[in-house]
């Protein structure tokens, strides 16, 4: 503890805003743009809408094998970007050594997906998926995962983010990676950040996992 407490390096909040619209970029020595500015995914060929399936190797643009062996190459069309959960696996894997899975499976890490990291990611769960809203915010932490249905169809979680804490209006704000706004963010463009608000995020709101 009294060595966490002297560490001045960004935490995962701090790291997490080196994403959002107009921060600025930086390579590591071997010239590869480890933050900046991200996108949620190109353009889809129809012209409506963004792209998911942008991982954190996509943003990165590096090839990558998992710890549990799957290998995988970045697409170039993805190149600086990276979806809802993509967007997670950037901060707390790449960028805190947060182990990664490949898959969408029970292992020793972070799966890809919301619903996978939501069901069967490592940690606890504050608040578990009862398929129904939760209300329940006093047992979030800043730094959490907060996961969502909001696309409709299939009763399944189909969105992540990490929970920021209380604004200053009081409300549970999150930050997360959105195709209305091609990436990261904690404003209200495209749906409010709340969860606390009546908003589709909120309405959307189903559970929290703390790793």
């Amino acid at each position: 503890m009294t060595k966490a407490l002297r560490d001045t390096s960004p935490d995962i909040l701090a790291v997490a805003m080196e994403y959002i619209d107009g921060a600025a970029a930086q390579k590591n020595a071997e010239g590869v743009r480890f933050r900046g500015d991200a996108a949620f995914g190109p353009v889809a060929a129809t012209g409506a809408g963004r792209l998911e399936r942008s991982d954190f190797y996509d943003y990165l643009g590096v090839p990558w094998e998992f710890e549990d062996g799957t290998r995988t190459k970045p697409d170039s069309k993805h190149y600086g970007a990276v979806d809802c959960s993509g967007f997670v696996r950037l901060v707390y894997g790449y960028r805190h050594d947060f182990p990664l899975l490949g898959t969408n499976t029970p292992g020793p890490g972070l799966p890809r997906r919301a619903y996978a990291m939501a069901e069967f990611g490592p940690g606890v769960t504050p608040i578990p998926n009862t398929g129904r809203r939760s209300t329940t915010f006093e047992t979030l932490q800043a730094g959490d995962l907060v996961f969502f249905e909001v696309e409709g169809g299939a009763d399944e979680l189909d969105h992540a983010g990490i929970y920021l804490g209380v604004d200053s209006d009081g409300r549970h704000r999150f930050m997360s990676s959105r195709e209305r706004v091609n990436g990261p963010t904690l404003g209200d463009v495209g749906g409010t950040s709340l969860l606390d608000d009546g908003g589709m995020y909120s309405r959307g709101f189903r559970a929290a996992r703390r790793i």
